[in-house]
């Protein structure tokens, strides 16, 4: 999927959680995570994550609201 990007924008109250799948690595703030560590984007209408695959692993492009480390 090099070069999609998708984005995930919170419409409400609650928190969302990115669980890439098995082996998938997510670059969160310019730290690659280990393969199939999940995140969390913060509770609140509004706060959104944009992320771009380079054919290997997502990379946020930019977020409001805060990125947590998940498992």
């Amino acid at each position: 999927y090099t070069g999609r990007g998708i984005a995930i924008y919170n419409t409400g109250a609650f928190t969302i959680t990115v669980d890439p799948n098995a082996s998938e690595v997510i670059v969160r703030d310019g730290t690659a995570q280990t393969g199939g560590v999940t995140f969390t984007l913060s509770t609140g209408a509004g706060n959104f994550v944009n992320l771009i695959s380079d054919g290997e692993k997502w990379i946020t492009l930019g977020f409001k609201g805060t990125l947590s480390v998940g498992s």
